[in-house]
């Protein structure tokens, strides 16, 4: 999102009224344009996260019609509240970019007909910044025992990588808690809530124990006020909120 030549920036938390008539924060800018620069703006994330929702929900129903079993990983870390949020990213990061390239995944993947990976960076009070990656895949498997089964066996190899990366991965508590699978059907409160294609996609909007960066956005005001801190921008061309 960028500002619009001569007009004056400012971002306001509200509230609006959802279908069941309940008032909701809402968060919104003033004086912007779309940008185009996809999940960096908040505003054109949301609008290519949408588009990206109808792909994926398209996809689980062929997968569905098909036969195929859909399970998805969700590959994190334990780490502390203070910790920096890149630190804690470079970890999980790095352990799912080095167990990709090795045979578990390998061997996995050739019964794999089609996965979705998403980066869900979530903050909370309690827990700090928690970035972790949601996997999504249709298996090819005689049940969804087996399937589920299948996506586990790469647990080891990932918590092996994440151990080498400076995270936690020898603990009863990190192997509880770092590498979990579910099926579609029952992944917890997302699915509940969204479906399995609106967990991938809208991180925006999450509602859970963690923020999203809208969330925190809206959580810094109160409704019918404008946030404080705002900066505001007269002049001077294109630039960045």
């Amino acid at each position: 999102m960028t500002q619009i030549r001569g007009a004056e920036t400012e971002q306001w938390v509200g509230s609006r009224k959802s279908q069941g008539g309940t008032a909701v924060p809402n968060a919104y800018f003033t004086g912007v344009q779309r940008c185009g620069l996809g999940f960096l703006c908040p505003d054109c994330g949301f609008a290519k996260m949408e588009t990206m929702r109808g792909v994926l929900n398209d996809g689980i129903a062929v997968a569905r019609r098909l036969g195929f079993r859909l399970v998805m990983m969700t590959l994190t870390t334990r780490h502390a509240r203070e910790e920096a949020a890149a630190d804690v990213y470079t970890r999980i990061a790095m352990a799912f970019s080095r167990v990709k390239r090795l045979k578990v995944w390998t061997r996995m993947m050739q019964r794999v007909e089609g996965f979705s990976w998403v980066l869900e960076w979530t903050w909370s009070e309690a827990a700090g910044f928690h970035p972790h990656f949601h996997v999504v895949m249709a298996v090819r498997a005689d049940s969804q025992e087996e399937a589920e089964e299948l996506a586990r066996s790469v647990q080891p190899a990932y918590m092996r990588q994440l151990d080498r990366a400076g995270g936690d991965g020898t603990s009863t508590a990190a192997w509880e808690h770092a590498f979990h699978v579910s099926g579609a059907e029952a992944v917890g409160n997302y699915m509940a809530k969204w479906g399995t294609a609106e967990e991938l996609t809208k991180g925006h909007a999450k509602d859970g124990a963690g923020m999203p960066p809208c969330g925190c956005c809206a959580s810094l005001g109160r409704p019918g006020r404008r946030m404080t801190g705002t900066k505001r921008r007269r002049s001077g061309g294109r630039s960045p909120v």
